[in-house]
């Protein structure tokens, strides 16, 4: 006979499981992987020679000056229009 398990109405995914760090993150695919390399089988080249990652944190972009910065400001990297292209269709 299976013993009917019933999981609570308010599950918090946040505070039920650890959070884990990338580096404990990626000890685990490695290991997961087999002793094939890491950099091989997750590791995406692009034509541009831009290694895209298999997981970003918020650590990859801390350094980025840009990532504050909201359309319509100096340095206008997000565009020179603060609405976006909400208020002005294809120009």
């Amino acid at each position: 006979m299976v013993q009917e398990v019933k999981l609570s109405d308010k599950s918090d995914l946040k505070n039920d499981f650890a959070v884990p760090s990338y580096k404990d993150w990626k000890k685990q695919v490695e290991k997961d992987l087999k002793g094939e390399s890491f950099d091989e089988k997750l590791i995406t080249k692009t034509y541009e020679k831009i290694n895209l990652q298999p997981l970003y944190t918020s650590d990859d972009i801390k350094d980025i000056p840009q990532v504050n910065n909201f359309p319509g400001f100096a340095t206008y990297v997000r565009g020179n229009n603060a609405s976006g292209y909400k208020g002005c269709s294809w120009k």
